[in-house]
């Protein structure tokens, strides 16, 4: 989306700053649009295991794991949203005429709508499989059609992209928060708009009011449109609109000629639009099994047919269709019975326009409606989703009541069962897993938390479903306790567990129970990890306030390091990590001084410091590239000021900096010196 403010200047000059690469393979492709080489073409530009695609992945999502899932989402779309729109020039020369891969486009640095989608489909597909190890098929799509943005009957051509969100939904329900939680666009602006099939050359500006275009189904539904069964979300970012933007239908395509990712290619793909003008309301939008429900709509076409569903991250459920009255109004009343298994959509579709209206619902439970999921996994999993794990199929035994009895099941996890809420459940192992020893450990994720024993008992809540799990050991492993911590610089070289903690956020990769683990933590933490492994910290989250002084401590262990992460091998022992920080918010008055700035062995040299906290606490360290060498603490007097002199000794191994730190507040002055 082109703004026509600042925005418009600065999207120029970006755009006037690139140049050919010198080697570039782009191809104008297959000259018939819709056969077969065509379709084997364009699936072939999405390869979400190209390594220039990874590296660039890597760097814009260091952390690939379902807990930033959603953030990564977000960053990815943000990134390609921000990709340069080529010059007319460039686009009739370059862009438009030719097909591009998305390491080419990420070598090219800029491209028009074609490319924007390419990339962002490629990446989309290669963090979904880096995060979760597969790749579903149909979890995003490149759409290309005629689209009226303007709604002035200037139909142009664009390609854009779909993300089923029913997928999304199943694996990080963060995930699909976050992407409906962004703000949408106002204001006016200019979007690009690009010739037919097969998406070539011509590209035109078309004026956009993004607070006046229609609201595609009068009311606020939940997702963009229906395609193979599942809602979707149309992306776009060529446009730099905000990812959430067409949960809101703000802009209805004309038409669809091609739908594609890297598994396959559809030529005129049918797709369910959102009414304009239609409305659909719910008795109730949460039931209970048993309730009598009723929905009712309007703004349909009269004595047309209406189909009518249920569908969710569980699957679709078929009503029978009905007839709207004269007047385009429809809905029935039906009992809510357990075939419909959990949350999801209230769909009808008016048959006669191809539209749909939706709205959303939500399953509270009543007696025996309450699901208790069951698993077994490994001990290094304690306190996470156990659905979201690998499960070791151990042999649980069950007993509960539902309907009012007793009843007692013993089955390999993982499994679920109905329970009455409010009642008593007990779980215990009855076989363990091959090459496992049962770690008396128990957590029920969404109720009772974590408990030992070699039994576990808990009332079930109502209107939650549990997720219970019993925890298993490798045999063999030995562990190590590895405390985390991020204090200020000035507690360099001291016990880090007894220092005041900043609370940073940490990225950590170890191995626990022989599985490879990363996860995100915040100080002070300690972790459990296998014995001779390495483990790697990094900063996530900065305190406010201090900047990170790319510098750690390894109390008992690897001591001193400077970098942006840390790893070292475990061995054996207990170890005290911590991370460094400097206090950014250090007096403006305060200065260091030295007495020369060049060094020579045995000279002797004095430093002086003024703006310190009066009677605090100083300490004094030299530093120099891949060395740290801590001197005498010292106190400042009454006024703030400390330094003292030294001679330059053979362990100061070269130049360097001269640190001398407010043990107080954290803040830092710094001057460098030569070793000649």
């Amino acid at each position: 989306m082109k703004f026509t403010s600042k925005l418009v200047v600065l999207l120029l000059v970006l755009t006037a700053s690139f140049s050919i690469p010198s080697a570039f393979s782009y191809s104008k492709g297959p000259s018939v649009w819709g056969n077969p080489e065509y379709a084997n073409f364009v699936t072939a530009l999405i390869n979400p295991n190209d390594a220039t695609v990874q590296q660039k992945l890597l760097s814009l999502v260091p952390i690939q794991d379902s807990a930033h899932f959603g953030q990564n989402l977000l960053n990815v779309y943000n990134f390609v949203s921000q990709l340069p729109t080529p010059s007319q020039t460039d686009e009739d020369q370059i862009y438009g005429a030719n097909w591009m891969s998305a390491s080419e486009i990420l070598q090219f640095g800029q491209g028009d709508c074609k490319n924007h989608a390419i990339l962002l489909i490629t990446l989309i597909e290669a963090l979904y499989k880096n995060t979760f190890g597969n790749l579903p098929t149909d979890l995003v799509w490149m759409m290309g059609g005629g689209v009226d943005p303007a709604g002035d009957g200037n139909v142009g051509g664009h390609v854009w992209v779909l993300l089923n969100m029913d997928e999304i939904q199943s694996v990080s329900q963060d995930a699909f928060n976050l992407i409906r939680g962004v703000s949408r666009a106002t204001g006016t602006g200019q979007v690009p708009l690009g010739a037919e099939p097969p998406w070539s050359y011509v590209m035109n500006w078309v004026n956009v009011n993004f607070d006046s275009l229609p609201n595609r189904s009068g009311l606020i539904p939940t997702q963009s449109i229906i395609s193979l069964g599942h809602f979707y979300v149309e992306l776009e970012a060529t446009w730099r609109e905000p990812i959430s933007e067409f949960y809101y239908k703000k802009y209805p395509f004309v038409e669809i000629h091609d739908q594609w990712n890297s598994y396959e290619y559809h030529r005129n793909p049918q797709v369910t639009p959102p009414s304009q003008g239609g409305s659909l309301q719910l008795s109730s939008t949460t039931w209970h099994y048993g309730d009598t429900i009723t929905w009712s709509a309007s703004g349909l076409t009269p004595n047309g047919a209406i189909s009518s569903r249920f569908e969710g991250g569980w699957g679709t459920l078929l009503f029978g269709d009905t007839t709207a009255d004269s007047q385009g109004r429809a809905g029935f009343s039906f009992v809510l019975g357990t075939n419909i298994p959990g949350s999801g959509r209230f769909i009808i579709v008016d048959k006669s326009k191809n539209v749909f209206l939706s709205s959303d619902y939500t399953i509270a439970s009543k007696i025996g409606a309450v699901t208790v999921n069951v698993f077994s996994t490994d001990l290094s999993y304690l306190g996470r989703d156990p659905s979201q794990q690998r499960d070791l199929g151990a042999v649980i035994a069950a007993t509960f009541v539902v309907g009012g009895v007793k009843g007692t099941v013993s089955k390999n996890t993982p499994f679920t069962i109905q329970v009455d809420p409010f009642s008593t459940i007990m779980l215990s192992v009855i076989s363990t897993p091959s090459g496992y020893n049962f770690a008396t450990k128990w957590d029920d994720y969404y109720g009772a938390s974590q408990f030992s024993g070699s039994t576990f008992t808990y009332n079930v809540l109502a209107l939650v479903n549990h997720k219970a799990a019993a925890f298993f050991s490798l045999t063999g492993i030995s562990q190590v306790a590895v405390d985390a911590n991020s204090v200020a610089l000035g507690q360099l070289g001291q016990d880090p567990t007894q220092q005041p903690d900043l609370h940073a956020t940490l990225g950590v990769n170890f191995v626990s129970h022989g599985q490879q683990q990363s996860t995100v933590i915040t100080t002070p933490n300690r972790l459990a990890v296998d014995s001779g492994s390495t483990i790697v910290f990094s900063v996530l989250n900065i305190p406010n306030g201090y900047g990170f002084a790319n510098q750690w401590d390894d109390y008992y262990g690897a001591s001193q390091f400077k970098g942006a992460t840390f790893s070292y091998n475990v061995g054996s022992s207990n170890h005290k990590t911590a991370a460094f920080f400097t206090n950014q918010q250090s007096p403006t008055s305060a200065s260091l001084q030295l007495s020369s700035s060049t060094w020579h062995y045995g000279q002797t040299v004095s430093w002086s410091a003024s703006g310190l906290t009066a009677n605090g606490p100083v300490s004094v360290t030299l530093q120099g590239s891949g060395w740290t060498l801590p001197l005498w603490d010292t106190t400042a007097d009454s006024g703030g000021s400390a330094g003292y002199s030294f001679v330059v000794g053979t362990n100061i191994p070269s130049s360097g900096n001269l640190l001398v730190i407010d043990k107080t507040t954290g803040a830092i002055l710094t001057i460098s010196y030569t070793l000649t």
